[in-house]
C-alpha cells in the first residue's frame, strides 16, 4: 500500500511549494507526487489522469484541500465516489483530523473521522447542486414562450432547453423515417438505425402526414 500526493495550482505563476511541503510531512518520494498546473473546472489533467491509473486498492491519496482536487463540485463528487468504490483512502490535509500525529494508535480514529467529514462535504455539495438545479428550473419556467412554443431569454433571445429531436433530424434519419413510412423497412429497423424511440417516430410520422394533407388541401383550392 502506497501513498500519493496530488498537487494542483491554477496558473504557471502560482507556487506549489506550500502543497509540496506535504511530501516531507507524509514521508513521500518524488515519484509519489503528481503536479498539475491547470484550472480545476474539469478533470482532464495529465498528471491527475496518470495518478488515477497509478493508484490501486488500499493506496492513499493525499491532497492539501478538496478544492485542489477540483472546483467543479458535480464532477468532484463523482471522483470521490470512484475512489471510495475502488478502495482508495483519501486524506485531506486541511481537515482537522489530519493534524493529529499519524501513528498506529490514532490511525483508525483519523481515518474514521476523516471519512465522516468527507461524507458531510459530499452531502452538502449534493444538496447545493440540487438547489442550483431547482433555481435554474424556476428561472426557465419564468421565461416567456415564443411562437415555437419554447421558452427564451429576453436578454439574448435564445431558446432554452434540449433541442427538439423532431425538428433537428439528420439527413440519414430522414432517409430511414421515409423508408419506414413507405414500408420499405420495419419499425424495429428504423428505431435501430435512426436512434429514435417508437413514440418519437410516430409523432414525426403524424406531423409529416398532417403537413402533406395540408399541402394537398391548399393545392386543391
Amino acid at each position: 500500500m502506497r501513498k500519493y500526493l496530488y498537487i494542483r495550482v491554477s496558473t504557471k505563476e502560482q507556487n506549489e511549494d506550500r502543497q509540496l511541503a506535504l511530501k516531507d510531512k507524509y514521508g513521500l518520494r518524488n515519484s509519489d507526487v503528481f503536479i498539475d498546473k491547470a484550472t480545476g473546472k474539469n478533470f482532464d489533467r495529465p498528471a491527475y489522469q496518470n495518478l488515477k491509473v497509478e493508484v490501486q486498492k488500499g493506496d492513499t491519496l493525499i491532497v492539501m484541500s478538496l478544492d485542489r482536487l477540483g472546483r467543479n463540485k458535480e464532477q468532484a463528487l463523482e471522483e470521490l465516489r470512484e475512489f471510495k468504490q475502488r478502495g482508495i483512502r483519501l486524506i485531506v490535509d486541511d481537515l482537522p483530523t489530519t493534524q493529529i500525529e499519524l501513528d498506529e494508535k490514532n490511525q483508525l480514529i483519523i481515518e474514521m473521522i476523516n471519512n465522516i467529514l468527507i461524507e458531510v462535504y459530499t452531502t452538502l455539495a449534493e444538496e447545493e447542486l440540487k438547489r442550483t438545479k431547482i433555481r435554474q428550473r424556476q428561472g426557465i419556467d419564468s421565461m416567456p414562450i415564443n411562437d415555437n412554443g419554447k421558452r427564451y431569454s429576453k436578454k439574448t433571445g435564445r431558446e432554452v432547453g434540449r433541442p427538439n429531436k423532431r425538428e433537428n433530424l439528420t439527413t440519414e434519419q430522414e432517409r430511414y423515417i421515409k423508408a419506414w413510412i413507405n414500408k420499405s423497412i420495419k419499425l424495429s429497423d428504423c428505431i435501430k438505425f435512426s436512434g429514435l424511440s417508437e413514440a418519437t417516430l410516430y409523432r414525426i410520422k403524424a406531423k409529416l402526414i398532417s403537413k402533406e394533407n395540408n399541402s394537398k388541401s391548399k393545392n386543391e383550392i
